[in-house]
């Protein structure tokens, strides 16, 4: 899976994992806050998200040296 995205920023970026999972435990890393923030370095208490069409989602991440 690979996909290019540019922020409202301007900012751009290539997402890319490679994943050997049953697609219900994909589903669940993406959409369910908890796990989100387990796999995603996500600070904790920080995912908020509704994954119906035009939902919101917000997650403040943690750097490898701790910034948020």
């Amino acid at each position: 899976m690979s996909t290019h995205q540019t922020t409202a920023a301007g900012f751009s970026y290539t997402l890319e994992r490679t994943l050997e999972s049953p697609v219900p435990a994909v589903w669940n890393a993406w959409t369910t806050a908890e796990s989100y923030a387990q796999w995603s370095y996500a600070a904790p208490g920080s995912v908020e998200m509704d994954v119906r069409p035009g939902g919101t989602w917000k997650a403040t991440m943690v750097t490898p040296d701790g910034g948020q």
